[in-house]
């Protein structure tokens, strides 16, 4: 689940970080609400996808807005 948490978190820029926990949360329980299953909270979830974009972009605050689909700017 973290794997996928990290895939999602530096390819989808557009999605919060809520919106990721809610993808990974369907994705993984959804139809499984009677087994037992080692699960993220959504504080885990949030915490990993700050610390992914924060690890891929060298922690620069701007290194996200610079490329797409989040930079404003062509070329």
């Amino acid at each position: 689940m973290k794997e996928r948490v990290d895939e999602i978190a530096v390819t989808d820029l557009d999605k919060t970080a809520y919106q990721i926990w809610h993808i990974v949360n369907d994705e993984f329980y959804v139809g499984q609400e009677h087994a037992v299953l080692y699960r993220l909270t959504r504080d885990q979830v949030v915490g990993q996808v700050h610390q992914t974009r924060r690890l891929h972009f060298g922690g620069d605050i701007h290194g996200q807005i610079e490329l797409h689909p989040l930079a404003l700017v062509n070329g």
